[in-house]
């Protein structure tokens, strides 16, 4: 996953007032998971960017 598209991730999410909690609710993945990956720490794989997307209505602009 590229620089941009992890920051795209947490500016949808920032957009929508969610803090990480709330997809990491609404996907099962942990708070630290999600941090990881839009901090650039961990890379994302392909399955894990479908429930995030789907959470933040971005209609898989991510994988682009």
């Amino acid at each position: 996953m590229d620089t941009h598209a992890r920051r795209q991730m947490r500016a949808w999410r920032e957009a929508l007032g969610l803090p990480v909690a709330d997809p990491a609710a609404e996907t099962a993945y942990g708070e630290a998971l999600i941090c990881e990956v839009e901090g650039g720490k961990r890379t994302a794989k392909p399955e894990y960017l479908d429930k995030p997307d789907d959470v933040l209505r971005a209609d898989h602009a991510a994988r682009l």
